[in-house]
Parts: C-alpha cells; structure tokens; sequence
C-alpha cells in the first residue's frame, strides 16, 4: 500500500504518472496546487481513499470539500505518511 501525493494540478505530466500509477488500496493526498485535482477523474477511483490538504484547499479558495475526499490537516498529513509503508510524491 502506497501514499501517493500530488502536488501538481490536473493536466501536468506528475498528475498523468501519478493517475496510471495508483493500484487499488493505495491512498492519493492532494497537496498544493494537486488540490485542483478534486474536481476530476479521481473521483473515480472509488476504490482507493483520496484526501486533501485543507490549508491548501482553503488558500486556493476550495471552500469545501468535494463530495469523496477527505479533508485532514498536517496532523492528518503525518499519520497518513505514519499509515502507509511507503509514500510517493509527484511534482
């Protein structure tokens, strides 16, 4: 199981490797400007745990959450990257 975070947003070549890379069970964090990727395609992956930075969220002017992510703070953050044996970040 894998922790991946994104910190680019929809459209760059770390948000594509980032999206063919996932297997089911691993988790994606959006971080940075990957919190744009909340709108898109992975909200399909249905089948993998997504969540978002909410600082990073809230100073990119996401006011809430979308509907199959998480939001967590940096709290969250440390025990997601605690959680997961190994962890991936794309930028």
């Amino acid at each position: 199981m894998l922790l991946h975070i994104l910190t680019q947003r929809p459209g760059s070549t770390a948000y594509k490797d980032c999206l063919s890379a996932i297997n089911e069970g691993d988790a994606l964090l959006l971080i940075e400007d990957g919190v744009y990727a909340g709108n898109t395609e992975v909200l399909s992956m249905a089948s993998n745990r997504i969540y978002a930075l909410k600082p990073d969220s809230l100073a990119r002017g996401l006011d809430e959450p979308v509907h199959g992510i998480t939001w967590i703070d940096y709290t969250g953050f440390v025990e997601l990257t605690l959680k997961y044996t190994k962890t991936v970040t794309w930028k």
